[in-house]
C-alpha cells in the first residue's frame, strides 16, 4: 500500500482547555495529520487503516468501554451495538494501536485504579502498542499482562510553533529564575521540593497551575492557570524548569521546556531522565532537600552547557519528530 493512502482514525475527542498529557498528545497529532501529505485523518474506524487510541479514555472524562474497543478493532463505529455481542467482522479491518503512557497506580501512587483496570482489559484488542518511554513499557511488562508483539517506544514532543527557544537566554544577573508547572495537586508532583527551592538565596520560583492547600508554598510566586502560548513565554523567561515529580512516564511539560531551549531540574525517576538525555539536557535533583542549597549554587554554571546541548538537538523535542516516528511505525503494521 502506498504510504500516502494511509487512513488514520483518532479514537479520542480533544478539548482546547488544559486536560493533561493525553489530550495534548491527540490534539497535536490531529494538527500534524491535518497538514501531512503522508496520511489522511478519517472520522470513523470504518475504512481506516490505523485506529489510534489511549486505551482507557475516548476523551477527557469519557471512559473507553470494552464494547467500544471491540468495535474499533473490528472497524465499526465505536458506539455500534454490535460491540456488545461480536468481537470481529469478516474482511479488512484496521490495526488498533494503543498509545500507552504510564499506569496511574505508578505515577499517581494511589494503588489500584479504575482507569488502569479498563486499560489492561482493553489491551486484548490491540494489534500494536506505542510506549511513551522505556520506563512506561517496563511498567506494563511488570503487570504480567499479555502485550502486543508489535510495539515501539517513541518519546513525546511539543508543538514547535508554540514552544520554541528564545533568541537570547534570559539575563543571568539577579536570582536564578525557575518555573514549575502542575495541573494536578498530587503530592508526588514534588510540591514540598518546589517550596524548599523557593526559600534558597539566589533563586526565585514561579508556579503555573494548582497548588495543594496543605503544603506551605514558601516563597513561590503563583502565576495561575495559563494557556500554552503564555506557558511558552514564561518558560523562555526562565533559566530552568523545576520538575521534581516522581515516576512520570513521559511528562509533556518537560518536552515543552526542552523545545523552548530550557534545561530541566528533574527527579531521577520514571521516564523523565530519558527525555532529559540522562543529564545531557538537565540535572537530576539531590536525594536530600538538605543538599538543595549547595546544588543550586552550580546552576548558573550548568545553564550554558545544558542550553547548548538542547539547541544542538532541538528537533529531538518537536512533536513533528514524534509524529513522523509514529507514521514510520504505522507503515510497518500495514
Amino acid at each position: 500500500m502506498a504510504f500516502d493512502d494511509m487512513k488514520i482514525h483518532l479514537l479520542y475527542d480533544t478539548v482546547d482547555a488544559p486536560w493533561g498529557g493525553v489530550n495534548s498528545f491527540f490534539r497535536n497529532f490531529a494538527a500534524c495529520a491535518e497538514r501531512s501529505e503522508r496520511v489522511e485523518a478519517v472520522d470513523s474506524p470504518r475504512g481506516a487503516d490505523i485506529v489510534l487510541t489511549a486505551g482507557h479514555f475516548r476523551g477527557p472524562g469519557a471512559p473507553l468501554r470494552g464494547f467500544q474497543a471491540r468495535n474499533a478493532a473490528a472497524g465499526r463505529s465505536a458506539n455500534s451495538p454490535l460491540g456488545f455481542i461480536s468481537r470481529g467482522t469478516r474482511g479488512k479491518r484496521p490495526k488498533l494501536v494503543f498509545r500507552l503512557d504510564g499506569l496511574r497506580s505508578v505515577y499517581a501512587g494511589n494503588g489500584t485504579s479504575a482507569a488502569d483496570g479498563r486499560l489492561l482489559a482493553n489491551l486484548e484488542y490491540a494489534d500494536a502498542a506505542v510506549f511513551q518511554s522505556r520506563f512506561a513499557e517496563e511498567c506494563f511488562e511488570k503487570t504480567g499482562i499479555h502485550l502486543p508483539e508489535r510495539r515501539a517506544t517513541i518519546l513525546n514532543g511539543a508543538d514547535a510553533a508554540v514552544f520554541r527557544p528564545a533568541d537570547e537566554p534570559p539575563p543571568s544577573d539577579g536570582p536564578t529564575r525557575l518555573l514549575s508547572v502542575s495541573w494536578s495537586k498530587n503530592e508526588r508532583k514534588g510540591f514540598a521540593d518546589i517550596a524548599e527551592f523557593s526559600k534558597l538565596d539566589g533563586v526565585s520560583v514561579r508556579h503555573i497551575g494548582r497548588w495543594p492547600e496543605k503544603i506551605p508554598p514558601g516563597k513561590v510566586e503563583f502565576s495561575g492557570t495559563r494557556n500554552p502560548r503564555e506557558i511558552a513565554e514564561l518558560l523562555r523567561d526562565s533559566r530552568f524548569l523545576l520538575f521534581p515529580s516522581r515516576g512520570e512516564a513521559c511528562p509533556n511539560v518537560v518536552a515543552e521546556a526542552l523545545a523552548s531551549g530550557v534545561p530541566v531540574i528533574y527527579h531521577d525517576s520514571g521516564g523523565t531522565p530519558e527525555l532529559c538525555g540522562h543529564g545531557e539536557y538537565g540535572v537530576p535533583l539531590p536525594d536530600a532537600p538538605a543538599d538543595f542549597a549547595t546544588f543550586a549554587t552550580s546552576l548558573p554554571e550548568d545553564f550554558s552547557r545544558l542550553r547548548g546541548n538542547i539547541l544542538l538537538d532541538i528537533e529531538r523535542f518537536s512533536f513533528d519528530r514524534c509524529f513522523e516516528e509514529y507514521l514510520d511505525f504505522f507503515e510497518t503494521l500495514t
